[in-house]
Formats: structure tokens, C-alpha cells, sequence
């Protein structure tokens, strides 16, 4: 089978899977993308104007981060691919692991090493966003359990600023606070907000079950959760059983294929 790329619904969302093809896909649209540099390259020097230095990632001339979502399919393949490949470089371990739902596992996923990263920001912001606008999801605010969903959410939220709808980011805390406003929420969360809950990976999914509620004591409404990662170990499935919507923008299998 050729190379494709296939949206199709799940539990009234939609979500992306990308076969073993999807490389080609990539590849092809690197090689266009350095045709079109060349190009270029040839007619600002043809026409006397000094050729345009962009930086690695830059989205091109007059866009931004968040225009993500207007790009044609070839393009949400390539950024797809791109995370795929930096989780697998950055972010997979291998040795003898205490997750942090306690089991133990030969295999971690350090997520947070590409979800810091510059470039992690950037594929994370712009796919993240183009998720939830595909699953319809109409929220004001984003956050999740601090720390791993925080980068997420920040990176989420800055793709959004250039948007007619930005997204406002939020860290929900382990503990509530002991001093001030003792707030279990920090960040311009407000009561009434529908928001997504994020992730950088998903497991048994215990992290997002206390994220969501603290956003529902706090008055919130949760539109679903959105991890990075699933490390497809039934914590997708435990969110799904209780009724909350689930998008994940890569898989294990796919990092430990990559």
C-alpha cells in the first residue's frame, strides 16, 4: 500500500495515523521544499536582492506558528514525522525504569527532553493546535498535571496567540499551595473555562484523571485530553472508559519503530 494519510473519528474525535509510507511522504516533501529554496535562491540573485536567511523551522514568509493548521496534509505529515524522530533520539531510554504510576518497565520515555527543546516547542505548538482544532474542540484555556504537561501547554498556547481564538495556558499543582492564595491552579484559568487537559505522555492516564479534577472543583469544563505520547499501556482506554475524549499526537510504537 502507497503512502497515506488518514483522518477518521474515534469516539467523536478525529485523529491522525500514519503508516510505514509516511516517509516517503516526508521525503518527497523535503526535496519539493528544497527545489522551491533553490529556486528562489537563483531568482533573488538574478534579480539583484540579497537571498532571505531563515531560520532552521522558521514557517515561511508572512505566516506563523499557529497557521499550522491552514497547511496542506503533506506538511502536518512532515511536522509529524519531524516529532516522531526527535522523540525517538531524545526521549526513549532503555534500562530498568519506576514509572511514575509506580510499575516498573525496561522501557522510559523521557518526553520532556523534546518538549523543552526549541524544536520540540515548535512541532509540539503547531500539531497540538491543529489537533484540537480537528477534533472541534471549542476551548478558552490549556493545562495539565505540572511538570510534564506544562511545556505542552505553554507551547500549545503560543502557537494559538496568532489565532482568532488564543488559547490561555494553566498548571495545575500536585498539592494545593500552603501560602497565599493557596490556589491548586495557577496561571489565567477561569472558573467556567472549557479547556483541554494535556499531557506529555500517557500511561495509565492517572496523571490527566487528577488534572481534570482539579479543573472540575475549580469550576472548569473538560473538552478531552490531549497527550503527546501514548504509551499505549491501556491509559488511553482507562480516560476513554470514563467518558473523556483522547487525542495523541504520537504513539510508542511509532517512537520505537522510528
Amino acid at each position: 500500500m502507497g503512502s497515506k494519510y488518514t483522518l477518521y473519528q474515534r469516539s467523536r474525535l478525529s485523529r491522525v495515523e500514519l503508516d510505514a509510507g509516511a516517509h516517503g511522504v516526508y521525503q518527497r516533501t523535503v526535496r519539493s521544499i528544497q527545489t522551491c529554496k533553490t529556486e528562489q535562491l537563483g531568482s533573488e540573485k538574478a534579480e539583484g536582492r540579497e537571498p532571505q536567511r531563515r531560520p532552521p523551522g522558521h514557517p515561511g514568509r508572512g505566516s506563523s506558528i499557529g497557521a499550522a493548521i491552514e497547511r496542506p496534509l503533506t506538511y502536518r505529515v512532515m511536522t509529524t514525522w519531524e516529532l516522531v524522530q526527535l522523540l525517538a533520539s531524545r526521549s526513549v531510554k532503555r534500562g530498568d525504569f519506576t514509572l511514575a504510576s509506580g510499575r516498573p518497565s525496561s522501557l522510559y520515555i523521557d518526553a520532556r527532553l523534546t518538549t523543552m527543546s526549541p524544536e520540540g516547542l515548535t512541532l509540539v505548538g503547531s500539531l497540538g493546535l491543529a489537533a484540537l482544532r480537528d477534533a472541534g474542540w471549542n476551548v478558552q484555556a490549556i493545562g495539565g498535571l505540572t511538570l510534564g504537561a506544562d511545556p505542552v501547554a505553554y507551547a500549545i498556547a503560543y502557537a494559538s496567540a496568532s489565532t482568532p481564538t488564543p488559547l490561555r495556558a494553566f498548571t495545575v499543582r500536585k498539592e494545593p499551595k500552603t501560602h497565599g492564595t493557596a490556589r491548586m491552579i495557577e496561571g489565567p484559568f477561569q472558573p467556567g473555562d472549557h479547556v483541554a487537559v494535556v499531557e506529555d505522555v500517557i500511561t495509565t492516564g492517572g496523571s490527566a484523571i487528577k488534572a481534570i479534577e482539579a479543573v472540575t472543583q475549580a469550576g472548569g469544563v473538560v473538552a478531552g485530553v490531549l497527550a503527546v505520547v501514548d504509551r499505549e499501556e491501556g491509559g488511553r482506554e482507562a480516560l476513554e472508559s470514563l467518558g473523556v475524549h483522547v487525542i495523541t499526537l504520537t504513539r510508542a510504537s511509532q517512537l520505537l519503530g522510528a
